[in-house]
């Protein structure tokens, strides 16, 4: 069984792209990790072991599995946050929601594994839904943008537990003509 750093075949690079690789490294150990045993069951030997990187070298970037899967979400909100950019859930809440579904539907694996682990990333979710669209709107009425990325949360925790077999189209308008905010 050849380790995530093995595969990759790496030769001479500068300390920045060394480190950027070693966390990917780790957090695909993680990942894969998780597609064979229960997240609670995982530990930092196993990762480290799968990863191939240096123990030093794993816990000067991560101090627990918990931070790993932090970093592996804040990556996947930030994607999401990103594909959201310029579009205000307000005044065309259809287009919105079809970029989150789409987004979370191109994260599919990742998405199942997280929610079948039981980590919560509600608050990571929130933020990436207000910074990326009407972070304004947010601001002024917290609780119900609050309210709004909880219950797209549920929403989408709902579809990935049951395999996401409709599709982001349906689920966007589902959620549009649920949600008409005025």
């Amino acid at each position: 069984m050849s380790t995530e750093l093995e595969k990759r075949n790496i030769r001479r690079m500068s300390n920045k792209e060394s480190n950027r690789i070693t966390k990917e490294c780790i957090c695909d150990a993680l990942i894969g990790l998780m597609k064979e045993h229960p997240y609670k069951d995982i530990n930092m030997t196993m990762i480290i072991k799968k990863s191939g990187a240096s123990r030093a070298s794993v816990y000067r970037n991560y101090p627990s599995k918990e931070a790993i899967i932090q970093d592996i979400t804040k990556n996947i909100t930030d994607e999401l946050s990103a594909s959201l950019t310029g579009v205000l859930h307000k005044s065309n809440t259809y287009e919105w929601f079809l970029k989150v579904f789409s987004r979370l539907h191109s994260d599919k694996d990742m998405c199942v594994l997280i929610r079948n682990s039981n980590i919560s990333f509600t608050d990571m979710f929130y933020n990436a839904l207000c910074i990326a669209s009407d972070s304004e709107y947010a601001s002024q009425h917290e609780y119900i943008a609050r309210g709004i990325a909880a219950g797209l949360w549920e929403v989408s925790l709902t579809w990935i537990k049951n395999g996401m077999k409709e599709s982001p189209e349906y689920m966007a308008r589902v959620c549009s003509e649920t949600l008409r905010l005025e």
